[in-house]
């Protein structure tokens, strides 16, 4: 009989380490950074209101825009997706501004989203200077990189 015998290759080609992110880059991986937590906020607080109101079902319909675009959008770098939750949390900020703003509770919950729909937008305008290879490399880079600034906002 045949046996085979196991070839080796030799030791495996090692991959090349990520390029380092440049000023604008790391200012990218900051606000992926802050996207992704601040997505809890969001859930919580439309979970908040949801408890706290008469027509919490109505409220519910908000949750898709952070679970469903914002924490896969910022964790993947991709700015359609990203802009999907901006549109989500522009229309939660009019839906507080306009529907139910004599409610204690959305008068905060509407500063805390109108703070949120800012970081969302600039982490979206960000992602606009970075090609799509390039992205794939940034997502690759699991540590966020310092950012030397006192309020990168």
């Amino acid at each position: 009989p045949v046996v085979a015998t196991p070839v080796n290759p030799g030791p495996p080609t090692p991959t090349p380490p990520p390029t380092t992110p440049t000023v604008e880059e790391e200012k990218l991986l900051h606000f992926k950074s802050h996207v992704r937590s601040f997505v809890f906020f969001d859930v919580g607080g439309t979970l908040l209101l949801a408890l706290s109101w008469s027509c919490g079902a109505v409220v519910l319909c908000f949750l898709g825009g952070p679970l469903v675009a914002g924490y896969p959008g910022a964790k993947h770098l991709d700015r359609p997706t990203i802009g999907c939750y901006l549109a989500s949390s522009a229309l939660k900020a009019i839906y507080l501004l306009f529907v139910i703003s004599r409610h204690y509770m959305a008068i905060f919950l509407l500063a805390i989203q109108l703070w949120l729909l800012y970081i969302v937008y600039i982490f979206w305008r960000l992602l606009a200077n970075v090609t799509p290879d390039r992205q794939r490399e940034l997502v690759d880079i699991q540590r966020r990189p310092p950012f030397n600034s006192r309020w990168p906002y």
